[in-house]
């Protein structure tokens, strides 16, 4: 039988946890002899894309014009797609667009816990993103991917989906990747590495790893009376990266030894091989354990502890995806106390027990056949409603906002010049007479597109019954009466 043709939809191929697991899956999906395409922004990890037979298009699929959603059809029916995976979320709007445009099935993915509703907004304008979501995107998905029951969980209460609908397809390992390594045991726990995003919502995870790295380095020289080999290599780059090396700077003058490696376009396990233990939260802990390493959970703002089956329960770290949300505090102390004093034998059955668990629930080989049950079913659902023309009234909208932001700057911009001219004693009388009225007259056009995009924001306000064709034939034929734009 012909395997299947999947186009995958994401927003970008740098590194991050939602990248990784789309390239695990790949992995697997190549493998079965699955034809996969990938959609999203070039980024690091293209080419460990590419490696594995994946045919990528460079799209930006967060751009909110009808070019988007043309060149998404383009490629859906040149490559003859037979169903489309949307990964979180500024595609779900142009992807599931162009999905029930060319009549294919689509499957939406959930990763994270966070209000889905705020990014919609930026995405596709004020007022549509709940119109959107609830009557287009989870109407018509054929089924929904969660990457954790937490996840499963949430989306299913905020949002009311349909559970019959909702499965579940957790963080994978593809172990075939581990065999090139060679397991090495070291007495002593000396290097360790924090491998995260470095931006606003992780820094205060990065902090606390640095705090619980510089407990340990002054409790292990006083110890051993050395502490040449000990050092802390942190993984990653984002927009918080400046303050965490602040923080640094300002409270610790000594030298910890402390490196700031930056994001790498090859995979964590290259890196983490290096290493004696793995800080950090999320995926990055499933692949220390797989790579039989030391890992310490650190969430967004609690230190959890030293994964150890025998004091963690793994279905609680499993339920939020390794993310520490909702478990208890650790004791930073008594963890560094155990690792001080830690030999040989118990650091190689705390690896043993742990990989035994990932190994069995987290081996992308032996979840395979589970995916294919997931995929080979997915049917398109019929579209009852009119959404041409409600997508059309959002292509309205978004040009209103992009029309009155770019005049808003510009009007900015002259008010500055007209008030530079204004205070020069040799200034040209016409040249300031002239950008005063081009002032006058963007205030004008900024009142008119203001009370143009209120009339819009009023109309979309009322997009609220199911039976929606009718509303949205009314909205066009407002709008093209009073000569709106296309």
């Amino acid at each position: 039988m012909k395997k299947k043709n999947i186009l995958i939809v994401t927003q970008s191929l740098g590194i991050g946890g939602c990248e990784t697991y789309i390239l695990t899956q790949c992995k697997m999906l190549c493998e079965l002899g699955y034809n996969v395409f990938i959609m999203a922004k070039d980024g690091s990890l293209r080419k460990e894309f590419e490696k594995v037979g994946v045919h990528f298009f460079d799209i930006d699929v967060s751009q909110k014009d009808k070019n988007t959603i043309e060149n998404i059809e383009k490629v859906i029916q040149q490559e003859n797609i037979d169903q489309v995976h949307i990964h979180p979320f500024y595609p779900f709007y142009s992807a599931v667009v162009a999905s029930i445009s060319m009549k294919v099935p689509y499957v939406l993915y959930f990763h994270g816990v966070i209000d889905i509703e705020d990014i919609f907004k930026s995405v596709i304008g004020k007022g549509i993103s709940n119109i959107f979501l609830k009557n287009i995107a989870f109407k018509y998905a054929s089924k929904y991917i969660y990457v954790s029951n937490e996840v499963k969980d949430y989306y299913e209460n905020k949002f009311k989906l349909e559970s019959n609908k909702g499965y579940l397809f957790p963080n994978s390992i593809y172990f075939k990747d581990l065999n090139k390594f060679n397991e090495k045991n070291n007495n002593r726990i000396k290097k360790f590495i924090f491998v995260s995003r470095l931006d606003e919502d992780k820094k205060n995870s990065v902090i606390q790893g640095v705090d619980f790295y510089i407990k340990y380095f002054l409790k292990y020289k006083d110890k051993y009376q050395e502490s040449l080999e000990l050092r802390l290599d942190i993984c990653g780059d984002g927009n918080a990266l400046i303050e965490i090396k602040e923080y640094l700077n300002r409270n610790y003058e000594d030298d910890y030894n402390i490196n700031f490696i930056g994001a790498s376009n090859t995979e964590v396990f290259d890196i983490i091989c290096k290493y004696d233990a793995v800080l950090g939260m999320g995926r990055c802990m499933l692949e220390a354990i797989a790579m039989k390493k030391i890992a310490v959970l650190i969430s967004y703002d609690t230190y959890i502890g030293c994964i150890c089956s025998q004091n963690m329960d793994f279905s609680e770290l499993s339920y939020s995806n390794f993310s520490g949300r909702c478990l208890n505090n650790g004791d930073v102390d008594k963890d560094i106390e155990f690792l001080l004093k830690i030999n040989i034998d118990t650091i190689n059955e705390i690896k043993k027990m742990n990989y035994s668990y990932i190994n069995e629930n987290n081996n992308i080989q032996l979840l395979a056949k589970e995916f294919e049950e997931i995929i080979s079913n997915i049917i398109m659902i019929p579209v009852v409603d009119d959404i041409d023309s409600y997508v059309e009234l959002i292509s309205y909208h978004i040009e209103l906002d992009n029309d009155k932001t770019r005049i808003i700057k510009l009007y900015e911009n002259l008010g500055k010049d007209y008030n530079k001219l204004s205070i020069q004693h040799d200034m040209d009388v016409k040249e300031v007479i002239n950008l005063k009225n081009k002032v006058i007259e963007l205030e004008n056009n900024i009142k008119e597109i203001n009370f143009e995009f209120q009339k819009v924001n009023n109309q979309l306000d009322s997009i609220k019954s199911k039976k929606l064709y009718k509303i949205y034939s009314a909205i066009n034929r407002v709008i093209k009466n009073n000569g709106g734009r296309r």
